[in-house]
């Protein structure tokens, strides 16, 4: 069982296949109208848990958040920094909220926007490089050198009006990236944690995967 050595309680195991690679003592709320409760947060190569009473009562998977937030303290006054998560599927379906109070909001926010998904297979990265066009490739370079870019930025980029950059980003990127990876490679998130700026950045685009793992001559995305 993982245990926390500076008190009694003892938290479940995790699965077989995973390691704790950060740990944090705080609070969870679960829902709006819910209380606070305590316990110790563990994050993953997989997954943020939450663990209260010898259980687990929170479970995400890191493709699940779809948006991290700042949010002040718990109590106001010198309580713990409150971090917001938004959680829901790729088509962002189903969204629910959750608020972690720890000590060092900003650090554990940074891991969670940083979180690395396995590295893509040579067969994938090939047929991504491959299939994606010349629109695509720069766009997905642009992104990359900015980190994140706000829509009127990527239509300016793409000679687009902002209402179809959406529209441009699927046909040009996600919808090959989806039949190779099973996933988007480029994402509007509604809040998203930039670790060189130190603060949550709204309404922008973000790399789901570091540009290197498909083949692209500049550097990581996020």
């Amino acid at each position: 069982m993982v245990r926390d050595n500076r008190s009694i309680q003892i938290f479940p195991d995790l699965d077989p296949d995973e390691r704790s690679v950060l740990e944090r003592r705080g609070a969870c709320k679960l829902a709006p109208k819910t209380g606070w409760k305590a316990g110790r947060f563990f994050l993953t190569e997989k997954r943020l848990l939450f663990a209260h009473g010898g259980h687990f009562l929170m479970t995400i998977p890191y493709h699940q958040i779809t948006a991290v937030r700042l949010k002040g303290r718990f109590p106001p006054r010198g309580g713990r920094n409150v971090l917001e998560l938004t959680c829901g599927d790729h088509n962002g379906a189903n969204l629910s909220r959750v608020w972690l109070a720890v000590n060092d909001a900003t650090s554990l926010a940074q891991w969670l926007c940083c979180i690395r998904t396995p590295p893509l297979l040579e067969e994938a990265i090939h047929e991504i490089v491959t299939r994606l066009g010349e629109s695509g490739k720069v766009l997905i370079q642009h992104v990359s050198r900015k980190r994140h870019v706000t829509t009127e930025d990527l239509a300016r980029l793409l000679q687009k009006k902002p209402r179809d950059v959406p529209r441009q980003i699927e046909r040009s990127i996600n919808d090959t990236a989806r039949r190779i990876i099973g996933r988007d490679l480029v994402v509007l998130r509604e809040s998203w944690f930039d670790a060189q700026a130190a603060d949550c950045i709204r309404n922008n685009w973000w790399l789901t995967y570091p540009l290197e793992s498909i083949g692209a001559p500049d550097g990581p995305c996020l």
